[in-house]
């Protein structure tokens, strides 16, 4: 951790990725040693790399009426788009959120869908389906 850095501001410590430094040179400076916001070093660090996290919007056609959808969406509809595609289904085109975070927003719905993209969300639900199956035959 360094003071400064990408996003500096009061208070803000920067964390940068050790193995991407091409061509360390000294300078001669010293970092100034202080704690870091909060006072636990996991915990910001944890939060950082939250932060960093690649994030996606999911194009989803659900196999429920867009009314029952609005009424289970309703927290997260401040940045998306729901259309309907006739009476029983919709299509959601979701906030920019986490793959984890729209999977889990996904599956809470409790209905068929089918996902037009992106590629790296069909990826990762094709990875849980695999990681599920696998718990499965172990029990």
């Amino acid at each position: 951790m360094v003071p400064g850095g990408l996003r500096p501001g009061p208070g803000r410590l920067a964390t940068f990725r050790v193995d991407r430094i091409n061509s360390p040179t000294p300078t001669g400076a010293q970092a100034v040693h202080r704690k870091p916001p909060g006072g636990n070093l996991r915990y910001y660090l944890e939060k950082a790399r939250a932060e960093m996290a690649p994030t996606y919007r999911a194009d989803v056609s659900l196999h429920l009426p867009v009314r029952q959808a609005t009424t289970l969406l309703t927290d997260l509809m401040a940045d998306s788009m729901l259309t309907a595609e006739g009476e029983e289904r919709c299509r959601w085109v979701s906030h920019s959120d986490t793959l984890d975070w729209l999977t889990l927003s996904i599956l809470r719905l409790g209905c068929e869908f089918y996902v037009h993209g992106p590629p790296e969300l069909v990826d990762h639900l094709h990875a849980i389906t695999h990681r599920l199956g696998r718990s499965l035959q172990m029990t």
